[in-house]
């Protein structure tokens, strides 16, 4: 198939209608969008980056990583701030920012 908007099959009609759907659903209530490849490039991203963190879990590629958290008055440690990390085979440290190509739902 080519990169342009024209499928080759039913299938991948319904596929950029599904992928069109879904980017209006985000967009809020009573909205709609035309489906455009920029989009189908956006879901098969997130989709790629699903199913590498399903493996992740499985190849213990998570980590926790503890931050202080310190007064700056006092300088005096008041507590850890947890957080989850996730070193890729491929793409190395993943940012949290990073993990989710899908646009935002406006606040």
């Amino acid at each position: 198939m080519t990169s342009d908007v024209a499928a080759d099959s039913a299938d991948q009609v319904l596929r950029d209608a599904d992928t069109a759907m879904y980017e209006a659903k985000l967009a809020g209530k009573g909205q709609y969008v035309v489906f455009s490849v920029p989009m189908r490039q956006r879901m098969q991203k997130r989709l790629t980056m699903e199913n590498d963190l399903r493996k992740a879990l499985n190849a213990g590629q998570l980590f926790l990583v503890y931050e202080p958290i310190v007064s700056l008055q006092t300088g005096q440690l008041k507590r850890f701030e947890v957080l989850l990390r996730w070193q890729h085979p491929e793409r190395g440290l993943v940012m949290p920012a990073n993990s989710s190509p899908l646009p935002r739902r406006p606040a």
